[in-house]
């Protein structure tokens, strides 16, 4: 979709209308809806595909290292096809990808789609440890918990519009308010 109007500023530079390349050398990573593994690949043949490219030879192993750092039941299961993961090991995979070279921003997209609980917990300590090293969060997701606990401001959109903009700590009773006509019982 081609936007209509607007800018994209990051870090006070201008990156309207670049290619995706001036994104992720402005230090800008996408972990987008999905899954997004080599499937006839292993565990580590995905990973180490993706860290010879982004952080060379000599640094791919020290990523392979924090990949299973991050993720522990990656490196369980390291020699196996990652086709045959469960679909949260194989979400686990992708953003691992992504975590490995720190990014300064992470735009992070539905995380939680399709993820048993637990899944979802484990993504969002890794997320809420690269945030705590530095990295900026841009979190678009329908799974209001984990993302409200770990962001500072919110913005609710309703069918690509924002409806409300605010503190974290206001969004829930915001959101609940939206969703629920007086006399339902909103979940919390």
């Amino acid at each position: 979709m081609v936007p209509t109007s607007g800018k994209v500023l990051f870090n006070g530079e201008d990156l309207t209308g670049q290619p995706a390349y001036k994104f992720a050398q402005a230090g800008i990573a996408h972990a987008p809806e999905g899954r997004s593994v080599f499937a006839t690949f292993t565990v580590d043949e995905n990973l180490m595909l993706s860290f010879h490219r982004s952080l060379g030879r000599s640094r791919a192993r020290k990523g392979l290292e924090r990949a299973y750092a991050l993720f522990p039941r990656l490196g369980e299961r390291r020699k196996q096809i990652a086709g045959t993961l469960s679909g949260g090991e194989q979400r686990m995979l992708s953003l691992s990808r992504v975590l490995v070279e720190e990014p300064r921003l992470l735009i992070a997209d539905e995380l939680s789609l399709g993820l048993a609980p637990v899944v979802i917990d484990t993504v969002y300590e890794s997320l809420e440890a690269i945030r705590a090293a530095g990295t900026s969060l841009l979190i678009v997701e329908q799974q209001l918990g984990p993302a409200l606990a770990l962001c500072d401001r919110v913005a609710l959109l309703t069918h690509g519009t924002v409806t409300w903009e605010g503190e974290s700590s206001q969004a829930r009773e915001v959101v609940t308010a939206e969703l629920f006509e007086p006399g339902d019982k909103a979940a919390t």
